[in-house]
């Protein structure tokens, strides 16, 4: 990350976009809309349950590096969309049965502070049953709660208010590809900013760390290391 803001720096071109494209999904959308009006601290709880491999599997490689660093970005900088706020601190603990292996150490415990008070759990498993659906959100914040289930449907409930919808699956992959294009072709602000991009990956990043510690890892203490 040093490397790509001293590329920046000599280049004089800021213009960077990284794939994270739940934000882009219409129904995260719709809920980041909701939550952003009532102007309030959010408790965000996001289950993702990535799934067995296979024993063989690249990915139970060590040297590769763990499944979250290569896919928690996504989840990361999705709970950063809705609370629209910075990161600070990452604290981590990972499944330690008494006899563990590399898959046991990708169940993960997550809990992200934000700046401004919201707080975020992330739950990244692999050890449940097969067809468990694999992403389910839940944000609590301004006398509301929403309930995302697998990009399918979401129900809110609202004082005596419960509203149920249903949705075309889509993970923002098409709207995000969309929005790039049209960035591309313009002079329009990047559809995600250099400040959240470095914010997601250090977060990400910082999982590692707080398991290695068992402490929270501080994004400012991670930034340092980066001037």
């Amino acid at each position: 990350m040093k490397r790509i803001r001293e590329a920046i720096v000599e280049s004089g071109n800021d213009r960077l976009m990284v794939g994270f494209n739940r934000r882009f999904a219409p129904i995260v959308a719709e809920v980041a809309a909701r939550f952003r009006s009532a102007h309030a601290p959010l408790t965000i709880h996001y289950r993702v349950h990535a799934g067995q491999l296979d024993s063989g599997s690249w990915y139970l490689d060590q040297n590769e590096g763990s499944r979250f660093t290569g896919e928690g970005g996504h989840f990361i900088d999705t709970i950063s969309f809705i609370t629209g706020s910075r990161p600070v601190s990452v604290y981590a603990q990972s499944l330690r049965p008494e006899k563990v292996t590399v898959d046991d150490l990708e169940n993960v415990a997550i809990i992200v502070q934000f700046e401004n008070g919201s707080v975020g759990n992330i739950l990244y498993l692999t050890q449940g049953g097969t067809k468990t659906p694999k992403e389910y959100l839940e944000v609590f914040g301004g006398g509301q709660t929403a309930q995302l289930n697998n990009f399918e449907s979401a129900i809110y409930y609202e004082g005596d208010r419960t509203v149920k919808k249903r949705w075309r699956v889509s993970k923002g992959q098409k709207e995000e590809m969309e929005v790039f294009v049209q960035w591309a072709k313009s002079a329009s602000p990047a559809p995600i900013s250099l400040t959240e991009l470095f914010d997601t990956t250090l977060a990400t990043l910082a999982v590692a760390e707080s398991l290695k510690t068992s402490a929270p890892a501080h994004l400012a203490d991670l930034y340092k290391t980066m001037s």
